[in-house]
């Protein structure tokens, strides 16, 4: 069995406008989401399970993990 994981996608809704300590480093962030979809089309048929784990969403809001939710399924 072949296993993909991906760990620490720390997605957030809005990377561009997130102020703060991290706020020139966070806006040069590609959402992690568009990586993620294009990691898993290339790679699709290499892998019988992907499992996602570490820090999911950047600020943990219920928002963040729906979108996070219906991203994944």
């Amino acid at each position: 069995m072949k296993v993909l994981h991906i760990s620490d996608l720390h997605y957030a809704k809005d990377y561009q406008n997130r102020g703060g300590i991290y706020s020139n480093l966070l806006s040069k962030m590609t959402n992690p989401f568009a990586q993620l979809q294009e990691l898993l089309t290339q790679t699709s048929n290499h892998y019988d399970v992907v499992v996602v784990t570490g820090d999911l969403a950047e600020d943990g809001t219920i928002n963040e993990y729906q979108e996070i939710k219906t991203s994944l399924n």
